[in-house]
């Protein structure tokens, strides 16, 4: 099941804000794992807190050549090292296979 967040301002509303709409997926539907693709394109706070407000693995889609930047996403530097997603996928072949 595909969720656009933007697009279910009920949850959001029901949930309390953006930050507990995901603890919500995973009570009322039994979520046990989130793929959260583009998460390059979402501030490394906010997903940290996403992650730790969740209480169920997000795995987080960035594709890109720059291995730092990739493993970022995992454990922040510029927020002391602390993690941000629990996985993060990357398509690294697919530069290859150009």
């Amino acid at each position: 099941v595909r969720l656009s967040w933007g697009l279910e301002p009920e949850l959001v509303a029901r949930a309390g804000g953006d930050h507990q709409l995901d603890a919500l997926l995973v009570v009322t539907y039994g979520v046990d794992a989130v793929r959260l693709d583009t998460a390059a394109y979402v501030p490394n706070e906010f997903l940290a807190a996403l992650q730790d407000g969740t209480g169920t693995p997000i795995m987080g889609e960035v594709v890109t050549s720059n291995m730092s930047y990739h493993a970022s996403f995992e454990a922040d530097p510029s927020l002391g090292g602390r993690r941000v997603l629990a996985g993060v996928r990357n398509f690294p072949v697919a530069d290859v296979a150009k």
